[in-house]
């Protein structure tokens, strides 16, 4: 695939940008798979341009929330509720059925609605506690949350039938390894921002909350689904920002 077509093929996927008319399949989905962290780079630099301009009007919690929302416009809140769904399918009792049935149910749960409350005010505390460094805070989210789904694709196999299912078997192979590789180096730019040693440490984190998620999600589910991807980049995303903060 070449590389304007692997680009349309994430934006079409992690984003709800408009895009010229053309079809996307989840096949060229899974080939852009390594890519993914350049749309971090595409949504976390809008809401990054919201919360610095904002700041200059408001207070760093109405801030960040006014940048979280723009985030969420741009990525038509697609991470979220795959995070929510994969919330509701955690805290169902009951056979892996049981649990992909609770995740693919299109009404919130407690459990959902529980997780998606948590992550809410963690982004938001934490990228108020980052206002002084605003792109630090909503790139780290966005380009560590989204290098976080590359690991998992090369980490787990998928429950059949999931829309996950063409991705992992692109990447979860010899040469889906190498490409993951590929993607941490297009991370390399936020060294420049927040320093190399933390970038290893965000890399190092995002490979750990990938596996927790690889495990957790064979335990309960079977294997990975599309909404496993989405719960990557809400807990990696947040993970990682709250090492910054501590270490800021």
């Amino acid at each position: 695939m070449n590389p304007a077509k692997m680009v349309r093929a994430a934006l079409s996927f992690l984003t709800s940008v408009p895009l010229p008319s053309g079809p996307t399949t989840i096949e060229d989905v899974a080939q852009a798979t390594p890519i993914f962290p350049i749309i971090g780079y595409l949504t976390g630099g809008v809401s990054g341009v919201i919360l610095y301009l904002s700041l200059r009007v408001f207070n760093p919690f109405l801030s960040s929330t006014l940048a979280i929302a723009a985030l969420l416009l741009v990525t038509g809140a697609n991470e979220l509720d795959g995070f929510v769904d994969f919330a509701d399918g955690a805290m169902c009792v009951g056979s892996y059925q049981r649990r992909l049935e609770a995740m693919r149910d299109p009404h919130l749960g407690v459990g959902g609605m529980a997780a998606g409350l948590l992550a809410f005010s963690v982004q938001l505390f934490s990228w108020a506690q980052l206002s002084r460094a605003p792109f630090t805070a909503t790139l780290v989210y966005e380009v560590f949350g989204k290098l976080a789904m590359v690991y998992l694709s090369v980490l787990g196999s998928s429950v059949t039938p999931s829309s996950a299912e063409p991705v992992t078997k692109h990447m979860h192979t010899r040469r889906g390894a190498v490409l993951a590789v590929a993607s941490t180096l297009l991370c390399v730019p936020m060294v420049l921002l927040v320093g190399l040693t933390p970038t290893l440490s965000l890399i190092v984190l995002d490979l750990v909350c990938a596996t927790f998620l690889m495990v957790v999600s064979k335990r309960l589910i079977g294997g990975l689904s599309g909404d496993v991807f989405g719960a990557a980049n809400i807990i990696a995303g947040s993970a990682c920002t709250l090492l910054i903060v501590r270490l800021h």
